[in-house]
């Protein structure tokens, strides 16, 4: 049993990935990777305020750019871009409300496509083209665990279902859709890694070669146990696997049950973050190729006025703790850039009548010491 449960009660209690918790301290130190010293610098690069967006809060937003900084976000029956400078542009119009959290966007800003709440439909932008294809059936509470089912270059996606056109451009037929049921799905070049429910296993296929291989056998790890696979991430030669784990038929919060957050780091070797379960403190993992790094979220009193994040960010030489500037939170999922270091942040600024507070999206440019990739 992978424990689907669990992964229900992770995900109530952390949102976004279905993240487990753990207690008190900073995550475990892995052997083979080590805390660093390196200087970290933030720079504000744009700030829009939240209300500009939409009358309702905007429940994901993402990257979404060519050469000039742009995000996107769902509007309750579309899809919207902004820049910085406040300008809006429609890129998607839908005939139903769209699934919050499955928005997604090529590195160049080109191709951008979402799913309708259900299930049931799939719409895609490839530049001035855009089609709508109905589906065999997405599950809502599924669609998030997918990860990323497009490319980062936009020629590519996966399809854990069949995607039969409807009206509009078929813009599916000018790129390479590759029949793939996984989960957890994450990109490294012409490679796709993802978890194998059928198999119980994280693997790899090479679009080119069309060749599978097994990084690792998730249940020979944990026998015994009840597990979900919650997050993948490939950045640099990193590639981050978030196993969450208990002992079966133990009272969920019983001190003497196992619930554990695993991040196993593999290539070439595995090594483990151990996160113990607390219902104050919460774990998370992204990763982006965002300067050759992966980004770490430490969470204490989830969901509570308390609410504070911790931050790691995981380089091929060790990881180092990074503190945002002052009135800046990039809360649970930290949205990274495909380039210029840019990370997408929320920003708490006094109003004028000094009583109230003002949210703000802004880009936020986190750079280690050297050249930005």
């Amino acid at each position: 049993m992978r424990g689907r449960d669990l992964a229900a009660a992770l995900a109530v209690l952390a949102g976004c990935l279905a993240i487990g918790t753990l207690a008190v301290g900073a995550p475990s130190e892995p052997s083979g990777i080590k805390f660093i010293n390196a200087k970290i610098e933030s720079q504000i690069i744009g700030a829009v305020p939240l209300r500009a967006l939409d009358r309702d809060t905007p429940r994901h937003i993402i990257w979404c750019f060519g050469s000039k900084p742009a995000f996107a976000f769902e509007r309750l029956k579309g899809v919207a871009r902004m820049t910085f400078d406040g300008s809006v542009e429609e890129i998607i119009r839908a005939d139903v409300p769209l699934h919050p959290g499955a928005l997604e966007c090529s590195d160049s800003g080109e191709v951008v496509t979402a799913i309708s709440r259900e299930g049931a439909k799939f719409f895609i932008r490839k530049g001035s083209r855009f089609g709508i294809y109905k589906t065999s059936g997405f599950k809502p509470l599924d669609i998030r665990s997918k990860g990323h089912l497009l490319s980062p270059a936009g020629d590519t996606l996966i399809a854990p279902v069949d995607l039969t056109y409807e009206s509009g451009d078929d813009v599916l037929s000018t790129m390479r859709v590759v029949k793939l049921r996984g989960e957890s799905i994450s990109w490294r070049g012409n490679e796709v890694t993802f978890f194998d429910p059928q198999e119980l296993s994280v693997r790899t296929y090479n679009l080119d070669s069309k060749q599978f291989s097994t990084l690792l056998t998730v249940g020979e790890r944990y026998k015994g146990e009840e597990y979900d696979v919650s997050g993948i991430a490939n950045c640099a030669r990193h590639t981050l696997v978030q196993i969450a784990s208990h002992l079966p038929k133990s009272e969920p919060n019983a001190s003497a049950d196992r619930l554990f957050v695993d991040i196993l780091r593999l290539n070439p070797t595995i090594e483990v973050f151990t996160s113990r379960f607390s219902e104050f403190r919460s774990i998370s993992l992204y990763g982006s190729n965002f300067n050759g790094m992966c980004i770490i979220t430490d969470t204490t009193g989830a969901g509570g006025p308390e609410e504070s994040y911790g931050y790691f960010v995981l380089f091929d030489d060790g990881l180092v703790k990074y503190s945002p500037p002052a009135g800046v939170y990039l809360g649970y999922a930290v949205h990274v850039a495909p380039r210029g270091c840019l990370v997408l942040a929320r920003q708490f600024k006094r109003k004028n009548d000094g009583a109230s507070n003002e949210e703000f999206v802004i880009g936020l440019r986190v750079t280690r010491a050297g050249p930005c990739a």
